[in-house]
């Protein structure tokens, strides 16, 4: 006989007729018990099944044939003809839930796979069943059902993103928002878009960008609607635009479609990244400019400098550099410590770059050596160099007066080598090398004064360096 698990309830097995009730009573409420197991059954969408072991013979239902691809009919014939109808991986996967039920002594099994069914759909199915055994504990018989789980599924992973992306949606630190496209109407802010703007939920939900202006400037607005049209996102794009206090924002802006409860809008990322963009100019500024004087550094001297020699060639005009020098200046710093040197630089910084033109360059190449950088010069060679001898002269009148530092009354003067473009090169190199050299003859010449560069003077550096090293022979 067959012994259903203790933990198993049994499939109604026939029961002696209660003492007082007739054969054909007892038959009439089996049936009617019967007709109301399968309509709850038929209205759960549970399908039935009845493996006999033995014989290797499967009885199911016509719900249960219906899940496995077949006709609404009852099936009644070989278990391997009910279940070869699932895909190949399928099937080993059963079979070796199935071996390993049996052979594990449990009461019972439940397994889920996947099946194609007739249209091209893929159905899940959860089957459960009971393992009833002989008096000696071997398998003859498995009893179970089958349902359809695809919908549970569905919704099941449905409502999970959909709480993941909620949870994603109102903790990220970014601004992120849902707009109706057809109205433009805010329909869901999170908090990032509260903190970056200062607006609150409710002061924003049912009202459209426009009517809160937060965007600032139209072709940047016209410009994200194109892409979204050409190419049905938009990502990582700067905009500009301003917080409930008018205060400018920029952003880094991506966009792309959704459909929320069968409505078209818009999922809009923002980042603030004008504190990045600030310190990227930063870095930009400092690797180019002096730190203490802000004036250009020596990187962008030269590539000033290179521009101007060929648009100065270009236009037939001529330029000058002068190369200036502080005359004593290591006295001050030594006896008065840096800080009031550092101001020293400073105010020599700032007159220098008030005595030239918008389009000429004062440039620090580093400790109290400066470069000013004059371009379009017209006239004649010597109407270039009256011209530059006097500014040069002007310069050193300037740069000579007084200041007053740190309870200290100071007075610097300044020597100047000085460079004509193109007339004494063609390359930044030696033209900064040649003003280099003329300055240390104009402090050869007793300091604060101004010296234009010659050829004889580099024929003198080059002597000078050939009996250095014979010397050192």
């Amino acid at each position: 006989m067959l012994n259903p698990p203790d933990n198993c309830v049994s499939q109604n097995p026939a029961q002696p007729a209660p003492r007082g009730r007739s054969a054909t009573d007892t038959e009439r409420i089996l049936e009617e018990t019967r007709a109301r197991l399968e309509l709850a059954l038929d209205l759960a969408q549970m399908g039935t099944w009845d493996l006999d072991i033995t014989h290797s013979r499967l009885q199911a239902s016509a719900r249960a044939s219906f899940l496995h691809g077949m006709d609404a009919q009852p099936f009644d014939d070989d278990s391997r003809l009910f279940f070869d109808r699932l895909p190949a991986e399928e099937r080993d996967r059963v079979r070796a839930a199935y071996t390993a039920a049996l052979e594990s002594r449990q009461d019972c099994l439940q397994m889920t796979y996947r099946f194609q069914m007739k249209d091209g759909t893929s159905r899940l199915i959860e089957s459960r069943a009971r393992i009833y055994r002989d008096e000696i504990g071997n398998p003859v018989k498995l009893a179970g059902t089958l349902l359809d789980i695809t919908q549970q599924c569905v919704q099941a992973a449905l409502e999970a993103s959909e709480e993941k992306f909620a949870k994603a949606f109102h903790s990220s630190p970014d601004s992120i928002t849902i707009t109706e496209i057809e109205s433009g109407r805010y329909v869901e802010v999170n908090d990032g878009f509260c903190r970056l703007t200062g607006f609150s939920a409710r002061e924003v939900l049912g009202r459209t960008a426009h009517e809160i202006g937060i965007w600032t400037d139209t072709v940047q607005r016209e410009f994200m609607i194109d892409e979204l049209r050409q190419k049905g996102r938009m990502h990582h794009r700067e905009m500009n635009g301003r917080d409930k206090n008018g205060a400018p924002l920029v952003l880094d802006v991506s966009v792309e479609f959704i459909t929320l409860n069968n409505t078209a809008c818009l999922l809009m990322n923002a980042r603030d990244i004008g504190q990045l963009k600030s310190a990227q100019a930063q870095i930009q500024h400092l690797a180019y400019h002096d730190p203490l004087t802000g004036l250009p550094n020596r990187a962008l001297l030269m590539d000033r400098l290179s521009q101007q020699v060929s648009l100065l060639q270009h236009q037939n005009l001529r330029g000058a550099l002068l190369f200036l020098d502080l005359d004593h200046f290591k006295h001050i710093n030594d006896s008065l410590g840096h800080p009031v040197g550092d101001s020293v630089l400073s105010v020599i910084a700032a007159r220098l770059e008030a005595s030239v033109r918008q389009e000429d360059t004062v440039a620090r190449l580093g400790g109290d050596e400066f470069v000013v950088l004059i371009c379009g010069l017209d006239g004649s060679l010597e109407q270039v160099t009256h011209q530059v001898r006097v500014l040069a002269d002007n310069l050193r009148v300037l740069l000579a007066e007084p200041m007053f530092l740190d309870g200290h009354r100071l007075q610097v003067t300044p020597s100047v080598g000085i460079v004509l473009i193109p007339d004494d090169g063609l390359t930044p190199a030696d033209l900064l090398k040649r003003a280099d050299i003329a300055l240390y003859r104009a402090k050869d010449s007793g300091r604060n004064a101004s010296q234009f560069f010659h050829v004889s003077m580099q024929q003198a550096v080059s002597q000078r360096l050939r009996l250095e090293n014979d010397l050192r022979l």
